[in-house]
């Protein structure tokens, strides 16, 4: 039985109240569409506006109370199961994360090793920071410290420079492969190895670290930038309130560990390794998430349908 929501809400029991207030039935797909027929506003969904005395006129199924009771007993064992499910693949990937951080530092604490500052491992560092280009809608690509996340770049962008730009613009140093782009604001402490040769004009939060030759490997430094004993000593001579950011000044004195090439090749293959199956089980739980959030609409509308 439906009845409009105005009518009925005052005798409705505890447990179907919830369902209705709570959340559930608010997930619940028809309901959405008579909402929608009911409101006013642009045809997009989320300009939409139902005016609260329309949405007193909601029409809900009514079961009588035992059936009522029956499907809130389901829905809550269905939900805690889901809580469950999706709490035991949090939990893994936050391990799996614990891991990798963990590892990180026992292999890049070696004290037999030789620990350089920046300014030393470096053959080069290309700091634009005071410099920004005009910005085009085609064209070359711009990347900022946003761009740069978890080690590493990003290159979906709606922001470009023009041919003309980027040879007036990028006069302080050519980004190629093996070169680091490290962030040096917002976020601070991230850190990318370059791939490949691809052009990209670079924003002045970001900084360009040029490893030696035949000394610093490009993805070691970069795994080096972001160990946790470096970027603790990166943060401590950070500069800022709300945001946090270091200057190449401040920079260039920080010290990294410089194992090695054969032994930096070893780590960031191990870390590499463990990284990726870091990722694949985010992807992982981000399609077990998915799929539990499914499952739960998917009961409630045979539970409306009086199939459950």
């Amino acid at each position: 039985m439906a009845r409009a929501l105005s009518h009925d809400i005052m005798y409705l029991s505890r447990p179907m109240l919830q369902i209705y207030c709570d959340g559930p039935y608010f997930r619940y797909a028809p309901l959405w569409e008579q909402a929608r027929q009911m409101s006013t506003g642009s045809a997009a969904l989320s300009k939409l506006t139902l005016n609260p005395p329309r949405f007193m006129d909601l029409t809900i199924p009514l079961p009588p109370l035992p059936q009522q009771r029956r499907i809130v007993a389901k829905i809550e064992r269905l939900a805690a199961k889901i809580d469950e499910a999706r709490s035991l693949v949090e939990k893994r990937t936050a391990e799996t994360e614990c891991v990798l951080s963990t590892a990180s530092r026992e292999l890049l604490s070696n004290n037999s090793w030789e620990w350089r500052t920046v300014e030393r491992a470096c053959k080069q560092m290309i700091d634009y920071r005071g410099r920004t280009p005009p910005i085009a809608e085609s064209g070359i690509p711009h990347i900022t410290s946003a761009n740069v996340k978890n080690g590493q770049i990003d290159w979906t962008t709606s922001k470009f420079v023009t041919e003309a730009t980027y040879a007036d613009y990028m006069t302080r140093g050519i980004p190629k492969r093996g070169d680091v782009v490290f962030t040096m604001e917002a976020p601070l402490g991230d850190a990318a190895a370059l791939k490949d040769d691809r052009r990209f004009s670079l924003a002045q939060r970001t900084l360009l670290l040029r490893g030696k030759s035949g000394q610093v490997d490009g993805e070691f430094l970069a795994r080096a930038m972001t160990t946790p004993a470096v970027k603790e000593a990166i943060y401590a001579k950070a500069t800022g309130t709300t945001v946090k950011g270091i200057a190449s000044k401040r920079l260039k004195h920080i010290l990294i560990p410089v194992p090695p090439i054969p032994e930096q090749r070893r780590i960031v293959a191990y870390l590499d390794g463990l990284q990726a199956k870091l990722d694949e089980l985010k992807q992982l739980a981000a399609d077990s998430a998915a799929e539990l959030d499914a499952i739960l609409p998917a009961i409630l509308d045979r539970a409306f349908k009086g199939e459950l």
